[in-house]
């Protein structure tokens, strides 16, 4: 069975573009998300067969918005222990337990914010 689960615009502690601000631009929401997409690659690696990410708008009352979403295949209940294996799944489980907080270097790169300077 086919699922997806929404995964944010941006990493969890990250500010992002919030549909309904008058400066809310989509073009640059989209720019989150692609970066957001790129870092989870490098974090992950590529979904196994069966998953994808995929970029998706969202409509809301004050308007539409993106997000990165996984897709991934659940074992059927009943399923034999073969079928019951599912490296889309797994592959799922990982990122939502493990979801980055922040922006890696790459990321921010991406979208031209700074680094933080560390002392």
């Amino acid at each position: 069975m086919k699922e997806h689960a929404e995964l944010g615009q941006v990493p969890n502690c990250e500010d992002c573009q919030q549909v309904g601000n008058a400066d809310y631009s989509e073009r640059k929401a989209k720019q989150e998300c692609n970066a957001f997409l790129d870092q989870l690659i490098r974090v992950f690696g590529r979904p196994p067969k069966g998953g994808f990410y995929e970029i998706r708008t969202f409509f809301h009352a004050f308007g539409s918005y993106k997000g990165v979403c996984l897709h991934y295949e659940v074992p059927e209940p009943g399923d034999t222990e073969e079928e019951s294996s599912s490296p889309s799944f797994d592959y799922f489980l990982k990122v939502d337990r493990e979801l980055p907080e922040y922006w890696d270097e790459k990321a921010k790169q991406e979208l031209g914010l700074r680094s933080a300077v560390r002392v």
